[in-house]
């Protein structure tokens, strides 16, 4: 008996996945295209991706992801800080786990790795990818990461999403960064839900975690 549910079940996912990949073929046909650096840009939903097979996956997410609370989720543009704030993040998250200096797998692993994206890796590779493999102390990170070309509308949407719901969501600038990055991360473990203490404030844990997530740094790590 369990071995029927199992397989009706099977066959009921694969139906449903069919019809999915059907409706998105379908209305993948009438995506404007231009010609880009990359090779054939598409359009959909605004958006302007390096192929239609980006496209598929971000519809594949938009069918199928199943959010959760503790969920962190990064959106951003290319070459805004992403490889930055995905260490930061993770690190932050992780300090309790790992010696930051010694054991952290950012030590051997690539933040991209770390932090998979969306669009490029974990629904491109599958349309319902094993998403609890990503529980890091019972928190998935992942990045959203707009690939070529987001509407302008969509910065100002984030921007006025943090004014309105500022406990969901919070925008960071590139500059603010840079200018007081420890502040920043600060500012992003509280946010995160992973608030430093005053123990860890004057023991310099943040600072330390800033001069560890730095550019400087992070370049001059094997994996990266």
């Amino acid at each position: 008996m369990e071995k029927t549910e199992v397989w009706e079940s099977s066959v009921s996912n694969g139906r449903e996945e069919e019809q999915y990949c059907n409706e998105f073929e379908k209305s993948a046909a009438s995506f404007p295209q231009e010609a880009g650096w990359v090779g054939t840009l598409c359009q959909y939903q605004g958006f302007w991706f390096r192929s239609k097979d980006i496209a598929r996956s971000v519809f594949s997410f938009q069918q199928h992801f199943q959010p959760l609370d503790s969920d962190i989720i990064l959106a951003s543009m290319p070459k805004s800080g992403t490889t930055w704030i995905k260490a930061l993040t993770f690190a932050i998250v992780n300090r309790s786990r790992h010696n930051l200096l010694q054991e952290s797998p950012l030590n051997t692993s690539s933040p991209h790795d770390i932090v998979p994206s969306i669009e490029f890796e974990l629904y491109i590779a599958n349309t319902k990818p094993n998403l609890k493999e990503l529980l890091l102390p019972g928190r998935r990170i992942i990045i959203r990461k707009e690939d070529a070309g987001p509407p302008p509308s969509l910065e100002e949407g984030y921007w006025k999403a943090s004014l309105e719901r500022p406990d969901k969501v919070m925008f960071f600038k590139y500059e603010d960064m840079k200018a007081d990055i420890v502040s920043q991360t600060k500012r992003l473990a509280e946010f995160i839900g992973f608030p430093f203490s005053g123990e860890e404030e004057e023991g310099g844990v943040i600072e330390e975690i800033c001069r560890f997530c730095s550019f400087e740094n992070l370049k001059s790590l094997e994996a990266n």
